[in-house]
């Protein structure tokens, strides 16, 4: 709130009246962001999401948990955003206006994909774990 316009501060804001307050903090460092990505793929390739631990997602990323939490609130989280940096570029199928070959080419990608990519350690990893933590299905039954 402001005096009437003679330039005190602003209480609510914690700095002058009218001006917009700078985030808080170092910004968010996109090398970690990728380096917390990679790393839990790595674990839950090796170990399954039963064992994905955020302390070892964190260690092998060189980063702390905290760093992690302040992006994904959960191991839940984590994981399906692995999952879909994984599955984007195999979801993806070009408009022919050729439906046959359309449907051909999304159980192709899938096929390929689950086969032949690091999206198959990934999504074995977590269907495995759906009918036990229904979490990590809800976004799949909401799409």
């Amino acid at each position: 709130m402001t005096d009437g316009g003679n330039g005190a501060s602003d209480p609510a804001t914690g700095g002058a009246a009218g001006v917009v307050a700078a985030p808080r903090g170092r910004p968010r460092s996109d090398r970690a962001h990728q380096a917390i990505l990679e790393s839990a793929r790595t674990h839950l390739t090796n170990d399954g999401f039963a064992d994905l631990r955020l302390e070892h997602v964190a260690a092998l990323a060189g980063v702390g948990k905290a760093t992690i939490y302040r992006r994904w609130p959960s191991k839940e989280a984590l994981a399906l955003d692995v999952l879909m940096q994984l599955a984007a570029p195999h979801i993806t199928i070009d408009d022919t206006g050729d439906t046959r070959a359309e449907l051909l080419a999304a159980v192709t990608n899938a096929m390929r994909a689950i086969t032949d990519t690091p999206f198959g350690p990934v999504i074995r990893a977590l269907l495995s774990q759906i009918a036990m933590n229904p979490a990590l299905g809800d976004p799949f039954r909401a799409s």
